[in-house]
């Protein structure tokens, strides 16, 4: 597969890669397209300043997702789940199309889409939350999803968002590389 066509079938969202993929010349002239985005950060990643009431309430004083993940002890899977399936529901939807909004961008985690030995990072339910407002997203409004990788194991540029704050080791770093290319995978088999 040349790489333009995975990055077009990966911008395109959770529409499917064969469709994407058999209709790149016809499906939309991007050239052309006008959309109207926004993210929904916050809702299958975790940052500190997006929901601050609700990260105070839970994180204990941590910085990031890892740490939020720590401090949340064995409460941790029924918080998390709890957040993805109230944060964004298909109401929010409907107001964004509403707002003429066309394209949401969805930030994730690597550990939505593979359970890392050693991370703090949960790993749960992120996909089916994720088909759940895709799918509606698209058959209702049609809209166009982006899923964004927001994190890669070893963490990226050492900031919350990046994995956890002070984490650079996915440079120079086969393993962390190995499962990066692993959590692409897996975006593409779920696209």
């Amino acid at each position: 597969m040349r790489l333009s066509t995975l990055l077009t079938a990966l911008a395109l969202g959770v529409e499917g890669l064969a469709a994407a993929v058999s209709s790149l010349a016809t499906y939309i002239n991007w050239r052309t397209f006008r959309g109207h985005g926004v993210n929904l950060g916050g809702w299958l990643e975790q940052e500190s300043s997006i929901d601050t009431t609700w990260f105070a309430r839970y994180a204990d004083n941590a910085t990031d997702e890892w740490g939020l993940c720590e401090n949340l002890g064995p409460e941790w899977p029924a918080v998390m789940e709890d957040r993805y399936s109230t944060f964004i529901r298909e109401a929010d939807i409907d107001e964004l199309a509403a707002a003429k909004v066309s394209i949401p961008r969805i930030p994730t985690t690597y550990a939505a889409w593979i359970d890392l030995p050693g991370s703090r990072l949960y790993s749960g339910h992120q996909q089916a939350h994720l088909r759940r407002i895709a799918n509606y997203a698209i058959e209702k409004y049609n809209m166009h999803i982006i899923v964004d990788i927001h994190s890669l194991p070893g963490g990226i540029n050492g900031l919350g968002i990046g994995q956890a704050v002070g984490h650079w080791g996915w440079w120079y770093n086969q393993p962390a590389l190995e499962w990066s290319l692993q959590v692409v995978d897996a975006v593409i088999e779920f696209v």
